[in-house]
């Protein structure tokens, strides 16, 4: 009974975690396209912003919009958590991935992105760029704001302190991965 009772239990959490990846693949994914899409219909530089500080770092993300007069963020839509252990993986480098038009990490996108970057607010916290959330933009064409593809994977993880420490290190069991791609903007998805 023990050893039956570990093993629906090893199941059932496999299954939570496979759920949960599944919802935040579609959170963060939609977040991509509406980004693309403002970018797109209204004409201003849209961007998808990861915090990467505090108790949600890596898990929550919203999306702004600058204003290409005054160049005032204003946020068009709200952060969104993503559940359970799901995290966007700070630790993954596509570049170690065989790719045509090798991508970049999220986390190095901000590195070659001519994008305004201000102080923003997530519920009464001023978020610092670089420092507190990193970035991927969209120009008014929808095209992505860097001179590359650029890759994030959602992952099963767990908080170590102010860090967070991907479930199988690497090489985890169930991930998803996001392509942003430079030209058009479009977000192509790779399962494991």
């Amino acid at each position: 009974m023990l050893i039956l009772g570990v093993a629906m239990a090893t199941i059932g959490s496999g299954l939570l975690e496979g759920r949960d990846l599944s919802f935040a693949h579609e959170i963060v994914k939609g977040q991509l396209q509406r980004a693309r899409m403002h970018a797109a219909s209204k004409g201003e530089l849209s961007i998808l912003v990861v915090r990467t500080t505090g108790d949600k770092s890596w898990q929550r993300a919203a999306v702004f919009a600058v204003d290409p007069r005054s160049q005032n963020w204003s946020q068009v839509e709200p952060w969104r958590d993503l559940p359970g252990r799901i995290f966007v993986d700070p630790t993954y480098d596509p570049n170690s991935e065989p790719w045509d038009s090798k991508p970049i990490s999220l986390s190095t996108a901000h590195l070659v992105t001519s994008a305004p970057s201000p102080p923003i607010n997530d519920t009464g916290t001023t978020l610092t760029h670089a420092t507190d959330y990193t970035t991927v933009a969209f120009y008014p064409g929808s095209g992505l704001l860097v001179d590359t593809n650029v890759a994030l994977r959602l992952a099963a993880g767990r908080r170590d302190g102010g860090s967070v420490e991907i479930i199988g290190g690497s090489a985890p069991p169930n991930w998803v991965k996001l392509i942003v791609e430079k030209v058009s903007g479009q977000t192509k998805e790779l399962l494991p």
